[in-house]
């Protein structure tokens, strides 16, 4: 059984004293004294979204805790134990924000931090508007039931996707016309189809159970995502050193990396399919849901354009690399009319 199918065990309960809020101020301090450094406009702009997003986030962090602390007395031990899997990381993801801008100054990275705090906002805010539930038991077990099937759903969409790219990445690492490599998709396809169909049936939830048959499902069920994951990969990467045993110690050696680099393709996708959607639902003089939405695409560009740097970025990707550059030009021209 997973870890978080066990009871909570000595979860240090979270307060607000006087003592952290001198820590507040003294961050607000640091904070101030970094806005005060010459920048340009751009940067000037960007730290003032930032700052003023610091300001709505440590409020929605002291109502966070207020949460954790609240609906520790109004429900049983195992659901709050599950509860802490969930806040505690966001509890502490801000004191990472706070790192970053006493450490960090270039634009880029105040980019991904305006980012990230935009991110945050959203998933905090869910929670910490439970405080007002924490009286129906029912209703706090129902957000996490939710969240759990969620974030499982999410893991074997991006898997499925992830495995698919690696795919087309392998077959178009060959020196081959588009038919051949057809010929050879057609003779892999069957051999990674009873994992990928595998995959796929991960995705049924069961229906109207309880939270410990949720948390035991999920458990058994990521083991298998895992296994068919890896399995899936091994079936690729063998069938490209059957095809060309010349260069198995090159497949082998790159994989890990070009894994990696499709990861972190598939996640900018997402985020760039969220933002465009966002994009298209933005009111004419919502300037203030322009500069968000702004920030966000600066937070993208420079991801991808971090990506897009890589010396190690296999040429077969760098096509879909320059789409998604051209894809987010486009999205910056929309925001700016």
């Amino acid at each position: 059984m997973s870890d978080e199918s066990k009871p909570a065990m000595n979860l240090s309960k979270i307060t607000v004293t006087q003592k952290s809020g001198i820590g507040i101020g003294r961050f607000f301090q640091r904070v101030q004294q970094f806005f005060t450094k010459e920048a340009d406009p751009h940067e000037i702009k960007l730290i003032g979204r930032i700052h003023e997003l610091q300001v709505t986030a440590n409020q929605v962090l002291v109502d966070l805790i207020a949460f954790k602390n609240d609906v520790e007395a109004a429900i049983d031990p195992y659901l709050f134990s599950l509860i802490c899997n969930v806040v505690d990381p966001m509890i502490k993801e801000i004191a990472t924000f706070q790192k970053i801008c006493e450490h960090e100054e270039s634009a880029t990275v105040q980019v991904k931090t305006y980012h990230r705090y935009v991110e945050w906002l959203e998933k905090a805010r869910k929670w910490a508007e439970l405080k007002a539930q924490i009286h129906q038991p029912h209703i706090i077990e129902q957000a996490t039931s939710s969240h759990i099937v969620q974030e499982f759903l999410t893991r074997i969409a991006r898997d499925i996707k992830i495995l698919l790219d690696y795919l087309d990445h392998t077959l178009n690492s060959f020196e081959l016309d588009d038919t051949f490599k057809d010929i050879l998709r057609a003779q892999i396809t069957p051999r990674i189809e009873p994992q990928l169909h595998l995959l796929s049936n991960l995705k049924e939830a069961p229906c109207n159970v309880s939270l410990d048959a949720l948390i035991n499902w999920r458990y058994e069920a990521d083991r298998q995502r895992e296994r068919c994951f890896s399995e899936t990969l091994h079936i690729i990467d063998a069938f490209a050193n059957e095809f060309n045993p010349s260069k198995s110690s090159e497949v082998n050696a790159a994989s890990e990396h070009e894994t990696e680099i499709l990861v972190q393709l598939a996640l900018l996708e997402e985020q760039m399919a969220l933002l465009a959607a966002d994009v298209d639902g933005l009111h004419d003089g919502d300037e203030k849901g322009a500069k968000q939405l702004f920030s966000t695409l600066e937070s993208l560009e420079a991801d991808i354009h971090s990506l897009n740097s890589d010396l190690l970025l296999p040429p077969d990707l760098f096509d879909r690399v320059q789409q998604i550059i051209e894809t987010l030009a486009a999205l910056r021209e929309k925001i700016l009319m």
